[in-house]
């Protein structure tokens, strides 16, 4: 593999998209496979890209504190993390639909789980992850028992959720 990469040249940089202006501070991505779309989070908004054309096609406006997002493609429904709370937007129209208040200061990152229809936000100031029922838009639960700040997660798509712990570098 490493031959085939190497003769074809490697890799390249093949686009570059302009994003933001002023006050873009801490930009996360996700990429929505199934809409062919880009979120790219700033300070104050969310900035769709689409991925074929690198043309911007929106924006999801007032997401103060904007930082991870995930998508639902099954519900039509993508989820904003911010300072304390999640914004939840319409896939296509972009437009905002709801609101979740999490359990825990700092909802950086998210994660969707397929199998239990669910999103689990990472709150690393309250050393907690608050889980969203993802078709209600209601909080389902907390796991409060972490003691140690959540930094990333994934989804095994069969209904575990594996989170880093920072301080006690475990999972």
């Amino acid at each position: 593999c490493a031959t085939a990469i190497s003769a074809a040249g490697g890799y390249h940089l093949v686009q570059t998209v302009p994003v933001g202006g002023a006050g873009v501070f801490g930009a996360l991505v996700t990429v929505d496979p199934v809409g062919r779309r880009l979120y790219v989070t700033h300070n104050e908004q969310v900035e769709v890209i689409d991925v074929d054309s690198g043309k911007l096609v929106g924006r999801i406006a007032k997401t103060p504190g904007a930082r991870a997002i995930a998508v639902t493609p099954e519900f039509g429904r993508g989820f904003v993390n911010r300072a304390q709370a999640v914004t939840i937007f319409d896939l296509k129209t972009l437009e905002t639909i709801g609101e979740v208040t999490v359990t825990g200061a700092a909802a950086t990152q998210s994660v969707y789980d397929p199998a239990t229809k669910r999103l689990f936000t990472l709150n690393r100031r309250g050393y907690n992850v608050t889980a969203i029922d993802a078709k209600e838009g209601a909080v389902a639960g907390t796991i409060d028992t972490l003691q140690s700040r959540p930094e990333f997660a994934v989804s095994d798509a069969k209904g575990h959720v594996f989170v880093s712990l920072w301080e006690k570098e475990a999972i």
